[in-house]
């Protein structure tokens, strides 16, 4: 008797024959809804694997509008970046003309004043220094007035750049052979420096005289002289273009 009490009760709450194994109440009316495809995103492989599973703090809801090749390239994207032997390559930067040191080395290469990099030093502008004195064995001051001598100072520093500034340093240089000289020597040999007069005609100078005009210091030339003799030779600027610097691995003490 309570046996049945117990069956009827049950029954009425829940709409339920627990025996028979029917539904029929209203809730419980609907089939079951199949498992929604998830997609599991990982952040250190970088790919997405399609799973059957439960909702979870570690799954994401998806539909099949997203698995198609439109949002999958952004993963491509990401994956192309790095390289063959699984390490990511830093992109490189393009230099922009608002840069600061893209605008400090205008300046000068300009020949203008600029404040440098490391100590913040006041780099004056460069302007025509006077000619060589009256001793000079080759007159020079006699074969330019200081106007011609402006006009070569402007051309010079014009140009803007430091490899068409080398390419005209060097078409004014000559190597000059000295009649006797020793059989074994290492010094390297003289230079004799040209400038253009008026008339256009390459007129020789003294080094001084050279210097002086287009304002640039004798290191300038000298490092100019001892690459123009290495087997690949380059006017452009190679600063820091070189490829990436092995420095091993540091040994345990």
């Amino acid at each position: 008797g309570n046996f049945g009490n117990w069956q009827q009760m049950v029954g009425d709450q829940t709409g339920d024959d627990v025996f028979s194994g029917q539904d029929t109440g209203a809730q419980n009316s609907q089939e079951p809804k199949p498992y929604k495809r998830l997609v599991l995103k990982t952040s250190g492989s970088k790919k997405s694997e399609s799973l059957d599973s439960k909702n979870d703090g570690f799954f994401q809801e998806d539909d099949d509008e997203s698995l198609n090749g439109d949002n999958l390239s952004d993963t491509t994207g990401e994956i192309s970046d790095k390289s063959v032997d699984g390490k990511t390559s830093k992109p490189k930067k393009i230099p922009k003309a608002h840069w600061k040191s893209e605008h400090r080395k205008y300046l000068r290469n300009t020949g203008q004043a600029y404040v440098s990099h490391v100590d913040a030093k006041v780099c004056r502008a460069r302007r025509l220094q006077p000619p060589c004195s009256e001793s000079c064995r080759l007159r020079c001051f006699e074969k330019f007035s200081e106007e011609h001598r402006q006009t070569l100072f402007n051309e010079y520093w014009d140009l803007g750049d430091i490899e068409q500034q080398r390419i005209y340093i060097a078409q004014n240089m000559d190597d000059v052979r000295p009649v006797y000289r020793y059989a074994i020597s290492n010094r390297l040999p003289n230079i004799a420096f040209h400038l253009k007069d008026e008339r256009g005609n390459k007129r020789r100078v003294c080094k001084v005289f050279f210097l002086n005009t287009l304002d640039v210091n004798s290191g300038v030339v000298s490092r100019l002289q001892r690459k123009m003799r290495e087997a690949e030779f380059t006017f452009a600027d190679l600063r820091g273009k070189h490829a990436k610097h092995s420095r091993g691995k540091r040994k345990k003490d």
